[in-house]
């Protein structure tokens, strides 16, 4: 149904028109309102509430935009930052203090069974990978959220194409401390494997940041990209440094295409779409 408030107070000194659904009141004004209504509304008396326009950007709560200050600085600024400073002492042959003992350290560990289940662990963080990357995609386009597969695509696909770039331009060779099981070819700086399961992860925690899936996403996802991170460090064929950079590039990616498409750092509402 349709309401109409004049509210006791606002902002802008106009009146104010609303649609209600689901319980949520939506603004037909498309800027920043504060408003106070003392009205009765069901069983309650509200003398404040918060407000979305129709065009679905919200007008978010003051605890809103702590998160975004808090996904803005862990994903864009100490990411980049750490990119940044890894980068610099590839780029000058610097040796970076850490890479060769903790290579040590977690291979006095090994064993045939851990070979096997960290050989698995790297195949489904490429092929894995690959394959829920496109499958995700189509989903989008069969559903017809364009919007939303351009991002997707962009995200992901962008990821895999700026590895590609970095690691020419770097040029940093593998490590060879022992005989690894499928030692890529490739360059090593940054990590491939850790750049798609990072912008794997990160893309869809983007897609369902105003969703229940949220938490489940960012867990469960945190805890497979440290999993392939660690079986590319396990098998010797990439360089701690390499992992740390690889997850830092695809996360400063991600956040990038988030907000050039959605003007957030992460996806406003449910049904937002970029402007395609």
């Amino acid at each position: 149904m349709n309401i109409l408030l004049i509210p006791a107070h606002h902002s802008n000194g106009r009146t104010v028109g609303f649609s209600h659904k689901n319980g949520t009141l939506y603004a037909d004004a498309t800027d920043y309102i504060s408003v106070r209504v003392p009205k009765r509304l069901g069983s309650r008396t509200t003398t404040s509430m918060t407000i979305y326009n129709r065009s679905a950007s919200a007008i978010r709560p003051a605890h809103t935009w702590t998160w975004r200050l808090l996904i803005l600085f862990l994903g864009i600024l100490i990411p980049f930052g750490s990119f940044a400073a890894l980068a610099e002492d590839v780029y000058t042959h610097e040796g970076i203090g850490f890479d060769l003992p903790i290579l040590n350290y977690v291979h006095r560990y090994a064993t045939p069974l851990l070979d096997r289940v960290f050989v698995g662990i790297a195949a489904v963080g490429y092929s894995g990978v690959i394959a829920a990357d496109v499958l995700i995609g189509l989903v989008f386009i069969f559903r017809r959220q364009i919007g939303d597969a351009i991002f997707w695509v962009a995200a992901v696909g962008g990821a895999e194409l700026l590895n590609l770039v970095l690691k020419e331009f770097f040029r940093r060779l593998r490590p060879d401390l022992w005989a690894s099981p499928g030692r890529p070819n490739s360059y090593s700086f940054p990590s491939g494997h850790a750049m798609a399961s990072m912008a794997l992860v990160a893309a869809l925690s983007v897609l369902l940041w105003p969703s229940r899936w949220r938490w489940p996403t960012l867990v469960l996802g945190a805890v497979f990209v440290l999993l392939v991170g660690l079986s590319r460090i396990y098998l010797g064929v990439h360089f701690p440094s390499d992992v740390i950079a690889g997850w830092a590039a695809s996360l400063v990616w991600v956040t990038g295409v988030s907000l050039a498409l959605y003007g957030r750092l992460v996806k406003p509402t449910p049904h937002a779409q970029p402007a395609t």
